[in-house]
């Protein structure tokens, strides 16, 4: 089976919690208790003294699964999520940049026929 990543997988889903952990948050091996975002298959945490540090499928993954974008992605909406803040740099037309407060975020949604996260 492939896995469609190539540098493992940066946060795993945390059972209890349903949040994206690092994997310094972590214990090692199977006792992360962290599924993978995309297939939800079991996740190793691999704290090696020589490789650098991710999540790995506990077994083989049937099918193409995307956890490493999948991962980011998540990440990315619990942090917008948890500080409510977005910044943006100085726009070319003249516009200021900064931070941004945010009412409401919601994961994805449909625009244009099509699906837009955030």
């Amino acid at each position: 089976m492939r896995k469609s990543y190539t540098f493992g997988i940066p946060f795993g889903l945390q059972r209890e919690s349903g949040l994206f952990l690092d994997i310094t948050e972590v214990s090692r091996g199977i006792d992360c208790n962290c599924i993978c975002p995309a297939c939800k298959t079991d996740l190793l945490a691999k704290q090696g003294e020589v490789k650098l540090w991710h999540f790995s499928h506990s077994t083989a993954v049937a099918g193409d699964c995307d956890g490493l974008m999948e991962a980011i992605r998540g990440k990315i909406i619990e942090v917008i999520n948890e500080h409510q803040v977005l910044g943006f740099p100085n726009l070319l037309a003249g516009d200021d940049g900064g931070p941004v407060s945010l009412n409401e975020v919601i994961g994805s949604g449909s625009m244009f026929g099509g699906t837009a996260d955030l």
